[in-house]
């Protein structure tokens, strides 16, 4: 949201979407063509003569159902914005794909944005956890269109400095000392869900919210059974995303894979896990568990949980 405030600053926001499983609009990924087409022709006039004209000659284009995503994207999105080249390239923000139902939709998608993108003046910037399938589609053409961020591996006092100030702002109705403030950080780690879900615990507390951030830094989550719930929803959500549709015997290497990833008292390199298991496709399986499992891409290094 910051992001998109800033880049409307600058007058280049193109459009945006947000993902999200919370509802059946936010996760419909056939949604997204329609949405930024949308935008893009409110933010900029050239592109909505485009875009009208595009849906005039063909009113079901911007259906969601409309059958064809490559003639969508280039009826609604290409061919307008391609009109405005030499002007200021618009950026559209894509936030968390990984939240929408239909994968493989949001692969082709991508597949489509790597193939035209680098031909309009447009910027897409895309977020998401590190799925197989989006992998997949990102690493299905060469490396000059694109550029990757992964946020495991900035540095951990980068992140917990970003924690500290998100939990400082949160909590600075709560009078506490920095002491208790120190600790929720260190608990925090570098997993913003864990300082977010503490946050919104703490907070509705009401009157108890004090005794309830001391509970926190003293206990941690072991006690407290909603902080726990909220926690396990998020994982058993990307469990079901990858287990979805494959059979028993699939999923049962998957689940030997990551409770010997999960129980080692010291992470093991993918060579040493994959004699361990005896599991000649150990790094296919735990790959597909990448939302959750660190797959350094370098031999030697360490496999582990995020």
């Amino acid at each position: 949201h910051t992001f998109c405030e800033n880049l409307e600053a600058e007058n280049i926001l193109g459009g945006s979407f947000f993902a999200s499983r919370a509802s059946e609009k936010t996760r419909n990924a056939r949604l997204i063509i329609p949405v930024i087409a949308y935008a893009l022709a409110r933010a900029s006039p050239r592109i909505k003569v485009g875009v009208v004209k595009a849906i005039e000659d063909d009113p079901t284009l911007a259906e969601p159902n409309y059958i064809n995503i490559n003639e969508q994207f280039k009826r609604l999105i290409y061919d307008p914005v391609r009109t405005t080249a030499g002007a200021v390239d618009k950026v559209v923000v894509i936030d968390a794909v990984d939240e929408c139902d239909n994968l493989e939709v949001v692969s082709s998608f991508i597949k489509l944005v790597l193939e035209w993108a680098s031909k309009i003046p447009l910027k897409i910037f895309l977020t998401s956890r590190d799925e197989y399938r989006i992998r997949n589609a990102f690493g299905s053409t060469g490396d000059s269109i694109r550029e990757y961020f992964y946020l495991h591996d900035i540095e951990k006092d980068v992140v917990e400095n970003d924690i500290r100030k998100y939990l400082e702002t949160s909590l600075v109705r709560i009078k506490n000392d920095d002491s208790e403030l120190s600790g929720l950080v260190a608990r925090s780690g570098t997993l913003f869900i864990y300082a977010a879900t503490a946050v919104r615990y703490i907070t509705d507390g009401g009157e108890d919210s004090k005794s309830r951030l001391s509970a926190m830094v003293t206990h941690g989550q072991k006690l407290i059974n909603g902080f726990e719930t909220d926690i396990d929803s998020l994982y058993v959500h990307i469990m079901e995303k990858v287990c979805k549709g494959k059979e028993r015997h699939e999923v049962a290497p998957m689940r030997d894979l990551l409770s010997i990833t999960i129980f080692l008292r010291n992470p093991l390199p993918m060579e040493a896990i994959t004699s361990l298991s005896q599991k000649s496709k150990a790094h296919m399986y735990l790959s597909r568990l990448s939302s959750v499992i660190h797959i350094p891409n370098q031999p030697g290094a360490l496999v582990a949980p995020f």
